[in-house]
């Protein structure tokens, strides 16, 4: 033995890439689980809609949730700006000077707070649309007679 490495050992990503095509099989097994009565066309009618929906359902989800955190986080940062240049304003009045100081820093904890609920969101986000990408990709083999056989 030489130890060193052969062609076989070094794999290229392009080695890693599995291919996504529909083979016999999958069509069979997409067959076999097609609806087979007058009932099960009439729910698969009724209920396809609903699964389209509930795909294109799970994108907006993931931004409308994405939007409201990040716009309720400014807003409170926002309002605590103004109340401290209003407590500003009522602890020195309205004269002169006072007017282009700068108000009491309230917002300072909530800079804070924001990039932990921001860290959280990133986390939260990205495992939700790992789980999604995950559902749309092709599942392995599901051919249960290789279970039965022991294989």
């Amino acid at each position: 033995m030489s130890g060193g490495m052969t062609d076989s050992d070094l794999a290229t990503p392009a080695d890693e890439i599995q291919p996504w095509r529909v083979d016999g099989a999958e069509v069979a097994s997409a067959l076999d689980t097609s609806p087979k009565t007058g009932l099960d066309w009439g729910f698969s009618l009724l209920l396809f809609p609903l699964h389209v929906l509930g795909e294109l359902i799970k994108p907006v989800s993931l931004s409308l949730r994405l939007f409201g955190n990040i716009f309720g986080e400014d807003t409170l940062v926002a309002t605590m700006v103004i109340l401290g240049y209003l407590i500003t304003q009522l602890i020195f009045g309205d004269g002169g000077f006072v007017a282009y100081l700068p108000g009491v820093p309230l917002q300072l904890p909530f800079y804070f707070l924001g990039l932990l609920s921001s860290t959280i969101q990133a986390l939260v986000f990205t495992l939700l649309a790992t789980v999604y990408i995950a559902l749309w990709l092709p599942h392995g083999d599901h051919d249960h007679q290789d279970e039965a056989l022991g294989h």
